[in-house]
């Protein structure tokens, strides 16, 4: 009995000197490896480093009569619906993307190939096309810097897929954005009240449209003109429009670039959660 006692106090006096000894070179090697790094003190910060440019686009876009409950997949099947995404007109390859089909089904995900075009599998029929939804990380790697385009068709008429004829899908295209030259987020109602953009490849002119709020953080806002004002130029003087601009009031503004035509080939990017400008009292 004698033995069995003092076998478990050294069996437990080991067990403790273990633990002490793994403890202590837990932290004996946390307090080195803390002494090897040096802190240094700069006089200067850093340059701000650029964020990489994102996908400006719509992640998904529905028509009114899609049930929008992406919980319900298609199965797959034997016919495919055949499409295809263009970037600033040529092909563009990685684009993950599932299509809404006959108001209450999302179809399987599908990646363009080196042609830009996708392939879908579906159970042979026929279907409405009701939209899609991009893969945004996929999206903001191979789509970085583009919008939709405005001639982009979310929706299709009846489509018939089997196992020997190809559904048409959507052919989705993006395009650079109308590029904001905003010098300043402030600006006085006089005769240099300007707003800019650059030059559009290809436009012949703009449209532009207002946005009003009142809390520069809030995504509601009203336009306030009836009808986008049109221009030849790629900038407009506000100062003319003291009736529509109240001092305070926070205002986004969006452009369109149309060709020859009169067809919109571009637009600029809106940040909801945003603004422009703000007007002030004029100081003089």
């Amino acid at each position: 009995m004698l033995k069995k006692f003092i076998n478990g106090l050294l069996f437990g006096a080991g067990f403790a000197i273990a633990f002490i000894a793994v403890v202590w070179g837990y932290f004996h090697f946390i307090n080195i490896k803390n002494q090897g790094s040096v802190e240094e003190v700069v006089l200067e910060a850093p340059p701000v480093t650029e964020r990489p440019e994102r996908f400006y686009g719509s992640s998904a876009v529905f028509s009114g009569s899609f049930v929008e409950d992406r919980n319900k997949i298609l199965s797959s099947g034997d016919a495919i619906i055949v499409g295809s995404v263009l970037g600033e007109g040529k092909p563009i390859q990685g684009v993950k993307l599932r299509l809404g089909l006959n108001g209450a089904v999302m179809s399987q995900w599908a990646t363009t190939d080196i042609n830009g075009r996708y392939h879908i599998s579906v159970p042979a029929g026929e279907y409405q096309i009701d939209g899609y939804e991009l893969d945004y990380d996929s999206a903001n790697i191979v789509m970085s810097g583009l919008i939709d385009s405005p001639r982009n068709h979310t929706s299709n008429d009846l489509v018939s897929a089997s196992s020997d004829k190809e559904g048409k899908g959507l052919n989705l295209s993006y395009v650079r954005p109308v590029v904001k030259s905003v010098a300043t987020n402030t600006l006085v109602l006089d005769q240099n009240a300007d707003i800019s953009w650059e030059k559009y490849p290809e436009a012949y002119s703009y449209e532009v449209q207002f946005y009003e709020k009142t809390n520069p953080d809030s995504y509601r806002s009203k336009h306030i003109f009836p009808a986008s004002l049109k221009t030849n130029e790629n900038h407009l003087n506000i100062g003319q429009y003291t009736d529509k601009f109240q001092e305070g009031r926070y205002y986004l503004f969006d452009v369109i670039a149309l060709d020859e035509n009169g067809m919109a080939i571009s637009a600029s990017y809106r940040n909801f959660t945003s603004y422009d400008f703000i007007i002030i009292p004029n100081s003089d």
